[in-house]
C-alpha cells in the first residue's frame, strides 16, 4: 500500500503532530509498521471498522485487484469491498487477502488459546488416600495435647505425605524450626532429598536445611527457618555430652518429627524428645508403617500408644478392611505373591527364642552358618533370576550376605553384598549399581541395612533368609519390593520368606496393618 494511504490511515492530527516533531518521521517505513500495529495489520485487516478504513483509502486499481483476489464483482469495486463480511472470511478468503497486502498468515497458530476450564496439576502433590490422613493429622498437632502418629503402610507415600505436612507447617509459623528425627543414613538422606524438593514447591520463602549426622560438625546456628535432619544417635550423644549446646535448636523448635515412631520410646530417645519438647504441648508427629514395638509385648506396644497420646492417623477406605488391600487394587502398591520355602534344621538354632522379642545377633548367626540353608537361598535366588531383574536378599548374618553374593557370582549371577561396616563410597556405588537401567538380572544381598530407607523402584522381589518374630521388621522388608505400577513401580512382587519350622515368624504385611489398632484406640 503507498506511503499516502497509509498515512490516511493514522489521520490528520497524528500526521500533523509527527511532522511538527520531525518532518521525516511521516515519510519513513515507521508509518507502515505504526498502520499495521503489533500484530502485523490482522485486527486492522480482521475488523469491520478497520476493513472499511482500508478499502476508503484503497486507489480504484488496487481496489479491482483485489476484488479479483476476492473474487467480488469488480464492476462496482468499493461496494463490492465494503459489503464483504470481513470478519467471516473462510480460511482460503483470509490466506489470500493477507498476501496480497504482504502480511504473513497464520500467526493465530502461534498463539496460545485460553481454554475455559483447564485442569492444573501441581508439581508435588498427594494421592487422594494421602490427603485425608495429611489434614487429620495437621488438625491434631494443632489441638492438645498436639501429638499423633500417621500410620501409613510401606510403599504408600508415607515420606511425601509427611513433607507436605511440614511444609505447611513452616508456611505457618516462619521464624521456627522442624526437626527430624531418624536412626539410620538412609532414611536421613531420604528426608533431606525429599525436603528439598517438596519446599522448593510448597515453601514461601527461602529456608535453610541443616544436615546433623555422621561425622560433620554439630551447627552453630540460630536455627531460624531452618529444617533440621538429625540422627537419632548424634543427637541423643550431644544431649548427653552438651544438652546446654541444644538451647538455640530448642528455643526455636515449633514441631518435631519422629521417623519408625515406633523406637520413639527407648529410654534416650524418650529423654531427647523431652528435652527438645520444652513442653508437654510441644507438637510431635510420628511416622511409621507399624505402630507397635513387638510380636507378644503389650506392654511396650501399650507404653508406645501412651507416648502418642492414643492418636493415630492412617487410611481408612470405605469397603477396605485394610488400606494395604485397597492401594494394590489401585496400583499403588504391588501386588505381593508369598512364596514360602519351608525349611527344617537337623539341630535347633536358638534355645530361649520363644522368651525375646526377636533372635539375637548370636542366634542369627547360628542360623547363617548352617550351609543346607545357605543353599536353598542361593537356589532360590538363581531360579527367581530368570524372570526378575532386581532381586533384594535379606541374609541371616553379615557372613551369610557376602557368602551368598559370592555363590551367586560363581554361577555367573550379578549379585554384590553390603552390609552396616561397607564403606560408604563403596555402599552408594553398589545401590546405584543395582538401581541403574541394565536388563542382566542384579542381586544385592544385605544384612541390617536396606530394610529402611532404601527406594530402587525396579525391585520386584525380595528373599527373606533371616527369621523375625518381629512385625515391624518384617513388613520393613517386604516392603522395599511393594512400589506399585501407579508410582513407578511393578504390578506384582514375588515375596519369598525361608519358613524354618523350628522358629516363630510372620508372614503377611496386610495382616501386619492392622495388628496393633486395638492398642490405639482401646
Amino acid at each position: 500500500m503507498p506511503l499516502e494511504q497509509l498515512r490516511q490511515l493514522l489521520g490528520r492530527q497524528l500526521i500533523e503532530l509527527a511532522s511538527l516533531v520531525d518532518n521525516k518521521l511521516i515519510e519513513s517505513r515507521r508509518i507502515r509498521e505504526l498502520v499495521l500495529g503489533e500484530d502485523g495489520g490482522r485486527e486492522l485487516l480482521g475488523s469491520k471498522n478497520g476493513w472499511l478504513a482500508v478499502v476508503e483509502v484503497l486507489n480504484n486499481r488496487d481496489a479491482e485487484a483485489l476484488c479479483e483476489v476476492l473474487s467480488c464483482p469488480t464492476s462496482r469495486p468499493y461496494v463490492s469491498l465494503q459489503s464483504l463480511d470481513i470478519e467471516n472470511l473462510d480460511v482460503g478468503a483470509r490466506d489470500s487477502l493477507y498476501n496480497f497486502f504482504g502480511i504473513e498468515y497464520r500467526i493465530e497458530n502461534k498463539i496460545n488459546v485460553i481454554e475455559p476450564i483447564r485442569v492444573i496439576a501441581p508439581d508435588y502433590q498427594l494421592f487422594d488416600h494421602q490427603r485425608i490422613p495429611a489434614s487429620a493429622a495437621n488438625k491434631l498437632l494443632c489441638s492438645e495435647p498436639n501429638r499423633c502418629v500417621l500410620h501409613i503402610p510401606t510403599g504408600g507415600g508415607k515420606t511425601r505425605t509427611a513433607m507436605v505436612i511440614i511444609c505447611r507447617w513452616l508456611v505457618n509459623n516462619p521464624g521456627t524450626c522442624v526437626v527430624w528425627l531418624a536412626a539410620s543414613t538412609e532414611l536421613l538422606e531420604q528426608a533431606a532429598a525429599e525436603f528439598e524438593k517438596a519446599w522448593k514447591h510448597l515453601g514461601d520463602r527461602s529456608i535453610k536445611i541443616e544436615r546433623i549426622w555422621g561425622p560433620s560438625p554439630f551447627p552453630e546456628s540460630n536455627f531460624e527457618d531452618t529444617m533440621v535432619i538429625a540422627g537419632l544417635s548424634k543427637l541423643s550423644n550431644r544431649m548427653m555430652s552438651d544438652a546446654w549446646s541444644l538451647k538455640a535448636l530448642i528455643l526455636k523448635l515449633s514441631l518435631i518429627v519422629f521417623d519408625e515412631a515406633h523406637q520413639a520410646i527407648a529410654p534416650t530417645y524418650q529423654s531427647l524428645v523431652k528435652l527438645l519438647s520444652r513442653s508437654e504441648s510441644m507438637p510431635l508427629l510420628g511416622l511409621t508403617a507399624t505402630p507397635g514395638r513387638t510380636w507378644k509385648n503389650e506392654i511396650e506396644d501399650e507404653k508406645l500408644a501412651e507416648f502418642f497420646s492414643h492418636r493415630k492417623v492412617a487410611i481408612e477406605i470405605e469397603g477396605y478392611s485394610s488400606a494395604v488391600d485397597y492401594l494394590v487394587k489401585e496400583g499403588y502398591l504391588a501386588s505381593a505373591n508369598y512364596i514360602d520355602i519351608k525349611y527344617e534344621s537337623e539341630s535347633p538354632y536358638c534355645t530361649a527364642a520363644g522368651n525375646s522379642d526377636d533372635y539375637s545377633a548370636a542366634d542369627l548367626l547360628r542360623i547363617g552358618e548352617d550351609n543346607q540353608r545357605n543353599l536353598e537361598l542361593v537356589r532360590a535366588a538363581i531360579a527367581l533370576a530368570a524372570r526378575h531383574k532386581r532381586i533384594l536378599l535379606f541374609a541371616p548374618s553379615v557372613e551369610s550376605a557376602h557368602l551368598i553374593a559370592k555363590m551367586l557370582k560363581l554361577v555367573g549371577k550379578v549379585a554384590y553384598s553390603i552390609d552396616g561396616t561397607t564403606n560408604d563410597v563403596v555402599r552408594g556405588m553398589l545401590i546405584n549399581k543395582f538401581r541403574g537401567n541394565t536388563e542382566e538380572a542384579v542381586v544385592l544381598c544385605n544384612y541390617g541395612v536396606l530394610t529402611t530407607g532404601f527406594d530402587a523402584p525396579r525391585t520386584s522381589c525380595v528373599i527373606i533368609g533371616r527369621p523375625t518374630k518381629s512385625v515391624v521388621l518384617y513388613s520393613q522388608m517386604v516392603g522395599r519390593a511393594l512400589r506399585g505400577c501407579k508410582v513407578g513401580g511393578n504390578m506384582g512382587a514375588d515375596v519369598v520368606t525361608v519358613v524354618d519350622t523350628s522358629l516363630k515368624g510372620f508372614g503377611n504385611v496386610s495382616e501386619g496393618f492392622n495388628f496393633w489398632d486395638k492398642k490405639w484406640w482401646s
